[in-house]
Order: C-alpha cells, then sequence, then structure tokens
C-alpha cells in the first residue's frame, strides 16, 4: 500500500519559468541528493521547439518551491533528470528491483484539470511490454482514465508509478482520442 502523504511530499508540479504564470509543464518527484525524475516531454517538447533548461518546481504539500535545471536525459526512453537549486526536506521516493503482472499500482500528479494535484491507480496490465524493440514499458490499466468517456490526463507526465511504497517506472504517454462536446466542439479523451 503506498503512503499517500510521502508520496504526495515527494512530488512536484513543473512549471515553466518564461511564460504564462499559470502553465504548468507536467509534474517530477524526488528521488534524493537534490535531484528529480521526470519525462523529458515534460522539459523538452516533442518535436523540440525549445529547451526549457531551468523550471520551477512546486512541492504543494512540503509548501517548497525552487528552480531546477536539465542535468540529463535520454530522447528515446522519455526521461529527464533535474538538479534543484534548493532540494525539498523531503523522503526521496525509492524504486523497486521488480513489478509483476496484476499488482496495483499508484500515481500521483498535477493534470490539467486539477490544479493541486490527484491521485490515480488502477493495475498492471504488462510488466513486460515493448514500446519498440529496444524499449521496454509498462502497460498499465487506470480506473479514472476509464471511468465514463476517460478523463484527460495531460499533466501527470513524468509522475512516479508506484508499487508498495516503490517507484516502478514514471507516466510518459497515454493513447488519446477525441470525442464531441455538447456544442460540437471536439474534446480530447483518454482511451
Amino acid at each position: 500500500m503506498t503512503d499517500l502523504p510521502a508520496l504526495k511530499r515527494a512530488v512536484a508540479r513543473v512549471r515553466a519559468i518564461d511564460g504564462a504564470a499559470d502553465a504548468w509543464l507536467g509534474t517530477a518527484f524526488y528521488i534524493g541528493e537534490g535531484l528529480v525524475l521526470t519525462a523529458l516531454h515534460v522539459v523538452l517538447p516533442r518535436p523540440p521547439a525549445s529547451v526549457a533548461l531551468r523550471v520551477k518546481l512546486e512541492f504543494l504539500a512540503a509548501a517548497h518551491e525552487t528552480e531546477a535545471t536539465l542535468l540529463a536525459h535520454d530522447d528515446t526512453a522519455d526521461w529527464a533528470l533535474l538538479r534543484c537549486e534548493q532540494p525539498p526536506l523531503v523522503a526521496p521516493l525509492r524504486a523497486a528491483d521488480a513489478v509483476a503482472d496484476g499488482e496495483a499500482w499508484t500515481a500521483y500528479g498535477f493534470p490539467g484539470l486539477v490544479e493541486q494535484g490527484l491521485v490515480v491507480g488502477g493495475q498492471v496490465r504488462d510488466a513486460r511490454a515493448r514500446e519498440s524493440a529496444a524499449m521496454p514499458a509498462l502497460q498499465l490499466f487506470c480506473d479514472e482514465a476509464a471511468a465514463g468517456q476517460g478523463a484527460p490526463l495531460h499533466g501527470l507526465s513524468g509522475s512516479p508509478c508506484m508499487v508498495d511504497d516503490r517507484v516502478v517506472g514514471l507516466l510518459r504517454s497515454t493513447p488519446q482520442d477525441s470525442v464531441l462536446d455538447g456544442q460540437g466542439r471536439g474534446r480530447p479523451v483518454t482511451v
């Protein structure tokens, strides 16, 4: 069972330093020694238009804000390691050794619709899925995304995927489609 208060303290909303003050880019999480992990596309959009080399991290549950810089990244695996100027005083999230099909997972992050954060969860469908021949991935089923017509999850990218208080991965992509709203406009939904 995931310790939600500890998880929430270690997770940050990622905001751009330059640009709209109310626009957040996604989510990141603290792994210790002043470092946070996120999805690369949170700080470097695809296709690359401009690099967000410096971002603001808001650890809302820990009442802590800091700026961070891009330290390392992997384009193919879509992860980025950031260094905090002033690390939060929170317990870092720890990695798991393995994950199995059918295990319950939990994530916490900042989708665009929920400014104060959202807990999502479900089951690991395939712990040995592949995004490509060279890229391992976890295929997850998300209860919140499956409800109704699906919930838009933009902003959860970079959130830690937790199984039994350990990080097994980070959220990077969600299959999406669009449906017409009541006024005939397209609205993105998770499929």
